[in-house]
């Protein structure tokens, strides 16, 4: 009986973990650039030992600036100029309401082209396609500030309305990295002399006087660079064969999602501020020391 309800324990377990999984483990494909370092005691050489720590942090952004692309197309290059700068202009001024000023934002010009269409020449035995100029298009990017991350969806309405449809991305502003990489520093060392006087009691015994061989790398990703895709279904199973005679398998398209896979925390001494709600900016910094050993 006891046995039985050990079983069953295991099988809650499960269960009740199952449910938080989410879909994405129907295509779990994390690919996190800092899954290389392994925060690890490596023996270089009877002599040579080399210590590593990783330290990561969370900082919600301060400002975000959010980038559109439109284009426009007419017979001349003043009349593309005219309507795209009037649907620009009508857009921005909307945003004031926002606490969005003309002033903070820039229009990128990205392209000013000749648009072609094709001419038939009838001949008597034959058609001749020649391509022959029909207009102009130009392209543009908005670069919008916004201060807090609740506006943009109300950006996006009201760009929608303008037939501004195109949206770029987001880019997450941290202003200030002086403070955010000394913190990260401080603990690294603090964590490594924690780690060095743990290897001695193990007998580990470093040189003192020889050098110490120290290397650091910083890095930091935004959630632009962080959002991964899935698609989540579950097929019927069946024996006929798409290209058999006795009959067509057509596939439903699947809908693809996207989400923010942070950086894995299972890879660092320490991870600051861990819990995120809001996609962050997190950075990180790398430690590494090899210590000569006493023989």
């Amino acid at each position: 009986m006891k046995k039985i309800a050990f079983i069953s324990m295991i099988l809650c377990f499960f269960a009740a973990n199952a449910q938080d999984m989410g879909n994405a483990t129907y295509n779990n494909r994390r690919n996190n650039a800092a899954s290389s370092y392994y925060n690890r005691a490596t023996i270089i050489n009877d002599s040579v030992m080399q210590i590593e720590v990783s330290v990561l942090m969370n900082i919600k952004a301060e400002k975000y600036v959010m980038i559109f692309a439109l284009s426009q197309n007419a017979s001349s290059i003043d009349e593309c100029t005219q309507l795209i700068n009037q649907r620009i202009y009508t857009f921005v001024d909307s945003l004031i309401g926002l606490g969005i000023s003309r002033k903070d934002v820039y229009v990128d010009q990205i392209s000013q082209v000749p648009r072609y269409e094709y001419e038939v020449e009838k001949k008597l035995f034959s058609k001749t396609y020649n391509e022959v100029p029909s207009g102009f298009e130009v392209k543009k990017n908005i670069h919008i500030p916004v201060a807090d991350s609740k506006i943009c969806s109300e950006v996006l309405i009201r760009a929608a309305k303008f037939e501004i449809y195109d949206y770029v991305k987001t880019d997450y502003i941290v202003e200030n990295f002086e403070p955010i990489y000394d913190s990260l520093r401080h603990a690294a060392i603090r964590i490594m002399n924690k780690k060095v006087m743990d290897f001695e009691k193990l007998g580990f015994k470093p040189n003192k006087l020889k050098y110490h061989i120290i290397s650091d790398e910083i890095t930091s990703y935004t959630p632009t660079e962080k959002y991964n895709s899935y698609t989540a279904f579950s097929s019927t199973t069946t024996s006929l064969d798409r290209r058999s005679s006795a009959g067509k398998l057509t596939y439903a398209p699947k809908n693809v999602t996207y989400y923010y896979d942070k950086e894995a925390y299972n890879i660092f001494d320490l991870v600051i501020n861990p819990v995120v709600v809001e996609p962050a900016v997190q950075f990180v910094y790398f430690l590494r020391m090899r210590y000569a050993m006493k023989k």
